[in-house]
């Protein structure tokens, strides 16, 4: 689900899906939590917000952070 890869650890997304999914490069391995963010900003469900608030304030990664920063700003517009 989205939320779990916005939560993964980063050790976790490559075992789970670095392995598999190799057109993002290890060392990019954050690109998939703004993907998933994104999606969860597209999708427009309220429920995805406790999710993408903890990534903004806990994620190892200040792209995801930065990411998950103005999905929540959207959210308060009610852009979500």
């Amino acid at each position: 689900s989205l939320e779990s890869i916005v939560s993964m650890s980063y050790g976790r997304l490559k075992t789970e899906l670095f392995s598999r999914f190799w057109s993002i490069p290890e060392n990019r391995l954050w690109k998939w939590k703004i993907n998933a963010l994104n999606a969860m900003k597209n999708s427009g469900r309220p429920e995805y917000e406790p999710a993408v608030k903890a990534a903004a304030e806990l994620d190892a990664s200040p792209e995801v952070r930065r990411m998950a920063e103005w999905v929540t700003a959207q959210i308060s517009k009610g852009s979500l």
